[in-house]
């Protein structure tokens, strides 16, 4: 998970003579969930789990093939080989590992061994976009949204008042920093959802969810099969 996660960030290609390294590494992790899920095959995969699996591989498969992008392949192997494995566990782990790779990317950007990339959204925009060391500046957007989604399932109704507050400032200050207005509205719309939640849960207010099992498969699949029809 690390070695695929440090893909994402633009530390990374400063130093392309080892590159080698990280792709030998993601190598032998990826052979390792193929034994892994060979050697549970037969004991813990139902007929379900192997359609399911065929068809998380295919259309992983076929947007690494249609884009020439390693990334997409091996989200596949991460979903196949999570099988079994605590979904808190993985959240935790995710988590952490996101977390230092993004405050290591912005502070080798600060000290200089990272370019900083700068846009501007039009000619007329003064306004400078900022990467702080991403590979594009709404990478950094993107990349902040999936810590603070991240940090609010491993909160669940033990996050407070303040950390709520503190993420809907982090909105504004995201969208000052790379004008990522998508990014910066769902973190908005992630604050406003979370006020609403606390204020419930703060007057016992309970909500009965309904979980399809059709919404939770395709936010499994969602990445694979936009980048199949984009």
């Amino acid at each position: 998970l690390i070695v695929f996660k440090i893909n994402h960030y633009s530390i990374v290609f400063k130093y392309e003579e080892y590159e080698f390294i990280l792709d030998f590494v993601q190598f032998v992790l990826q052979f390792s969930i193929v034994v892994k899920v060979a050697l549970e095959w037969k004991t813990r995969w139902t007929n379900k789990d192997i359609l399911l699996g065929i068809l998380t591989a295919g259309i992983f498969m076929a947007a690494a093939c249609k884009f020439n992008n390693e990334d997409a392949y091996a989200y596949a192997f991460l979903i196949l080989g999570a099988k079994d494995i605590d979904k808190k566990k993985i959240l935790k782990v995710f988590l952490v590992v996101n977390a230092a790779m993004f405050a290591l990317t912005i502070g080798a950007c600060e000290l200089g061994f990272i370019q900083n990339i700068t846009t501007y959204r039009n000619l007329e925009s003064s306004h400078a976009r900022v990467g702080l060391g991403f590979i594009y500046t709404t990478a950094l957007s993107a990349h902040f949204l999936t810590l603070v989604v991240c940090y609010v399932f491993a909160r669940e109704k033990r996050i407070s008042i303040v950390e709520i507050i503190l993420i809907g400032i982090s909105s504004g200050v995201i969208y000052y920093l790379t004008e990522a207005r998508i990014a910066s509205f769902t973190i908005f719309l992630i604050f406003i959802g979370l006020v609403v939640a606390k204020i419930c849960y703060m007057k016992n207010v309970e909500f009965k969810l309904v979980r399809l099992k059709l919404i939770k498969y395709l936010m499994i699949y969602a990445s694979g099969i936009l980048m199949l029809v984009s």
